[in-house]
C-alpha cells in the first residue's frame, strides 16, 4: 500500500498532492485491486500524508532549505570547516568585545597575520518596501506597480576594516602614485543592474573579476599580511573554467563546437600501464579540439569501452540525456525506497544501476564511462601567498 501510494504522489509533480486526492485514489484505484470491501475517510488519508512526511504549507515565492542538522552538514562543519576555520583564527587579529581595539597577536618567526575575508551576494528590487507601514486612519500609502529594476550586489567583508576598500586616506596615498601602479578600482564591492537590455546576468567570470581587484586592493592595504577568501556552498561558485577538462561537452570526434581543453596528465591508475604520467595534450596539431575517441586511443582505452550500436563509442549515454527532472524525480524515489527496505536493495548503488543510473567513483581522467568523469577546475589566479 505504502508503495503504491508513493508512485502515484511521485507522477503528480511537487505540490500537486492533497488529502482529497489522496483519499479518491486510494478508494477507486488502490483498494479495489487489494480489497475491494475497505475504504478509508479524508481524516485518514490526511493522517497517511503526515506519515509520509507531507505538511500543509503556505505557498512563498521564495525557497530555504534548511540544511544545518542534515548528517553530511554536521560532519562538513564540525570536522573540516570549523577545525580549519579555528587553525585560520590562530593567526588572525582578536578584538575586545567592549572597546573594539585589536588584542596583541603573537605569531612565529616567518608567519604572517591573516584576514578572514567573507564573500557574499544579495539581489533585490529597486521597488522593494516593508511590507508593514505606520499611517493614520484614512491615508493610504501609493506604491509603484512593479517591482523595478533588479539590483545585484556582490561584495567581501572583513574585520579589520569592514567592506574591502581603501579609505578616504588610502585613497589619496593611491593617487599619489605612479598611473602605471595604480589600481583600476578602490572599491570590491560590484553592483550591477541584470535584466532584458541591461547588464548580463552575474556569473563565474565577473566574480573572477571581482577576485582579481579584491586581491590587488588587499595586497596594497596589507602588504605583509596573508588572506583567507571565504565562501559559500552556491552552486555557481562550482562552475568550470572555459577549458576545464568536462567529457560532457566533447564530441567524438575532434573539432565542432566543444572547447578547447587545457592540457593534462593521464593518471597513474589508466588502465594501459604504458601511458600512465605521461602528458596529454587536449587540442590536436591542427588547433581543434581533440574528440572522445582520440583521446581515449592515445590512452589506449578505446578497446576497452563499450561499443554503441553502429560500433562506435556512444557520446552521451543514454541515462545522462535523460532531463534533470526524471533524474532528479528517480533518485528521490529510490531514497524513498531505500529508506522503507535497505535489505532489499543493499545500497543507493545497486538501485541506481538497476534503474539506468551510473555509479561510478570519481577519479581523475577518463573511465569506463568516459561521458562522467570527474571535472578538474584551473585556478582563478596564482599570487604569492595571498591566493
Amino acid at each position: 500500500m505504502r508503495t503504491k501510494i508513493q508512485d502515484w504522489i511521485a507522477t503528480l509533480g511537487l505540490g500537486k498532492v492533497n488529502p482529497r486526492q489522496l483519499y479518491q485514489h486510494i478508494n477507486t484505484v488502490i483498494l479495489p485491486d487489494i480489497a475491494p470491501s475497505k475504504r478509508i475517510c479524508l481524516s485518514t488519508a490526511t493522517n497517511w500524508l503526515d506519515h509520509l512526511g507531507y505538511s500543509r504549507s503556505t505557498y512563498k515565492k521564495g525557497v530555504y532549505i534548511d540544511g544545518h542538522k542534515r548528517q553530511d552538514n554536521i560532519d562538513y562543519r564540525q570536522n573540516l570547516f570549523l577545525p580549519c576555520i579555528e587553525e585560520h583564527e590562530a593567526y588572525a587579529v582578536r578584538y575586545d568585545d567592549k572597546t573594539s581595539a585589536a588584542l596583541p597577536l603573537a605569531l612565529l618567526d616567518g608567519s604572517h597575520r591573516r584576514h578572514l575575508i567573507f564573500h557574499d551576494e544579495c539581489y533585490f528590487h529597486a521597488n522593494d518596501r516593508e511590507t508593514n507601514v505606520w499611517i493614520r486612519e484614512g491615508e493610504q500609502a501609493l506604491r509603484q506597480k512593479g517591482r523595478g529594476r533588479g539590483v545585484h550586489v556582490s561584495g567581501f567583508i572583513y574585520k579589520a576594516d569592514g567592506f574591502l576598500k581603501l579609505t578616504d586616506t588610502e585613497i589619496a596615498q593611491h593617487n599619489a602614485l605612479p598611473k602605471s601602479q595604480q589600481l583600476r578600482k578602490t572599491d570590491s564591492t560590484v553592483i550591477i543592474y541584470p535584466g532584458k537590455n541591461a547588464d548580463p546576468w552575474w556569473d563565474m567570470k565577473q566574480l573572477q573579476a571581482q577576485l582579481e581587484h579584491a586581491i590587488d586592493l588587499f595586497e596594497l592595504k596589507h602588504p605583509n599580511d596573508q588572506a583567507v577568501f571565504i565562501f559559500d556552498q552556491s552552486t555557481a561558485h562550482g562552475a568550470f573554467a572555459d577549458d576545464a577538462l568536462v567529457a560532457s561537452c566533447m564530441n567524438v570526434n575532434p573539432g565542432g563546437k566543444q572547447p578547447a581543453m587545457h592540457s593534462t596528465i593521464i593518471p597513474m591508475d589508466n588502465a594501459a600501464a604504458s601511458e600512465r604520467g605521461k602528458p596529454q595534450s587536449m587540442v590536436g596539431e591542427d588547433g581543434k579540439p581533440k574528440g572522445m575517441e582520440e583521446v581515449l586511443k592515445e590512452r589506449r582505452l578505446f578497446d576497452l569501452i563499450h561499443k554503441g550500436s553502429a560500433g562506435r563509442p556512444v557520446g552521451k549515454c543514454k541515462s545522462c540525456k535523460t532531463s534533470e527532472d526524471a533524474r532528479t524525480a528517480l533518485e528521490k524515489r529510490a531514497r524513498e525506497l531505500l529508506e522503507q527496505d535497505p535489505e532489499s536493495y543493499g545500497s543507493l548503488s545497486a538501485y541506481l544501476r538497476c534503474s539506468g543510473f551510473i555509479f561510478f567513483r570519481l577519479t581523475t581522467g577518463f573511465r569506463q564511462c568516459h561521458c562522467c568523469p570527474q571535472p578538474s577546475v584551473k585556478p582563478i589566479k596564482q599570487r604569492s601567498q595571498h591566493c
